[in-house]
């Protein structure tokens, strides 16, 4: 897979999302750019926020009109645009008209921009219900069909985004300085290197002035063009020395070499987002066991006073196993918490052990369908993508043979 790299002006997909999620904290509206997953967990997490009664205001500023960088990961099917900026976040919550927590920072907000090559303008197309043959729009079925309330399983109509998360960066003023410092030492370099050259008899003797000037010219080239890669490798260094292990970066190659012999179009950020918005799913939810997309028992009590989850952007594996019937991974995803005990609202970071299962003889079907959805055991319709239980025999559905679950979810202290 080759992977490409550069610099957008602007990106309307990234901005759009970015004004969507702003709005979701003001409003509660769900963004139109999250996929199914993303959707769903920011519902919980709504609900979470209005059972503790607190007013979440998220504000975030772009520094400048362009984004950091856009980095191409073409795929078979799927193809993953992981777009970043910098970006002024501002969180702030409420109780009762009584600010309990606000905090500003410099941070960079990374999407995951997830396209397929299903058809142009899908959404708006007529289709026919599989189950009573009235005519509808493909967005119209996504929520059920509007005269028999059938439920699907349907292809998520990108583009969307499958993910996003911050990390910490330094501040504007603070990394004009560290420019300066870094230009001012490849300065004092030059400068050095030219006096012992001419006191090894290695080059002629120059003027003071000469190698001034030589060292201001050479020397600050030299550290402004070397600022942005030591920076951000030290901005990396930072984050990992902090909390996340550097062993994380090899996490994308290992699991991708693992479940290519599955699935030939598997796509890590794609999967990423997945894994992501299920834990938040199974953290949110007020009844995790009710979650199609937690199929286990343990989980970990700390998370009903989780109000927000923000992923620092590692994972690392901790085993991968395959069963005649079964694809195991267990993961541990770093994240920055915040909690609400009592009216007190502090954030930490945390590490999340969780296992994923699914079957091994799930069939990719990278076009575009449709698929209605039975009760294996009664036959009737109803929302298997986030409901076990069949609301109408009370049986549940077996999501792990269709998609991944969630089998284990806990914080390591």
């Amino acid at each position: 897979m080759k992977i490409h790299f550069h610099q957008d002006a602007e990106h309307p997909i990234y901005d759009s999302f970015t004004k969507e999620l702003q709005q979701w904290s003001e409003s509660g509206h769900i963004p139109a750019l999250a996929d199914r997953e993303t959707a769903y967990y920011l519902e919980l997490q709504g609900g979470r926020l209005a059972r503790k009664r607190l007013h979440h205001e998220l504000e975030l500023r772009k520094y400048t009109d362009e984004v950091l960088g856009v980095q191409h990961c073409p795929g078979n099917h799927y193809e993953d645009e992981w777009v970043y900026a910098s970006v002024r976040r501002s969180v702030r919550y409420h109780r009762d008209g009584r600010c309990l927590y606000q905090k500003k920072s410099d941070q960079i907000l990374y999407q995951t921009i997830t396209l397929a090559d299903t058809p142009d303008g899908i959404g708006e197309k007529p289709y026919s219900c599989p189950n009573c043959g009235a005519t509808a729009r493909v967005a119209e079925l996504v929520r059920g069909c509007p005269y028999c309330n059938a439920r699907f399983q349907i292809s998520e109509l990108f583009p969307k985004v499958t993910n996003f998360y911050f990390l910490r960066m330094d501040s504007i003023r603070s990394r004009k300085k560290q420019i300066r410092c870094i230009m001012a030492c490849c300065m004092l370099l030059c400068f050095l290197s030219m006096c012992l050259r001419e006191l090894t008899g290695a080059a002629e003797h120059t003027g003071l002035l000469t190698k001034l000037i030589s060292s201001v010219l050479v020397g600050g080239f030299l550290g402004y063009f070397l600022s942005g890669p030591l920076l951000l490798l030290s901005m990396l260094v930072a984050n990992s020395a902090r909390h996340v292990p550097l062993r994380a970066v090899f996490t994308k190659k290992k699991i991708t070499n693992f479940m290519k012999s599955l699935d030939p179009d598997f796509s890590y950020r794609y999967f990423e987002g997945q894994m992501l918005s299920f834990l938040r799913m199974v953290i949110f939810s007020e009844d995790a066991d009710r979650l199609s997309a937690f199929q286990g028992e343990e989980r970990s009590a700390e998370f009903n006073d989780i109000i927000d989850m923000v992923y620092t952007g590692g994972m690392t594996v901790r085993s991968m196993q395959l069963t005649p019937e079964l694809c195991r991974l267990e993961l541990v995803a770093y994240t920055n918490d915040s909690y609400e005990v009592d009216g007190r609202i502090f954030v930490r970071n945390d590490r999340i052990a969780f296992t994923a299962e699914r079957s091994r003889h799930i069939r990719p079907n990278p076009g575009f369908s449709i698929t209605l959805v039975r009760c294996r055991s009664c036959g009737a319709s109803f929302d298997a993508s986030h409901q076990k239980y069949c609301p109408y025999c009370g049986n549940s559905y077996e999501m792990r043979a269709d998609s991944w679950v969630i089998t284990k979810a806990v914080l390591l202290r």
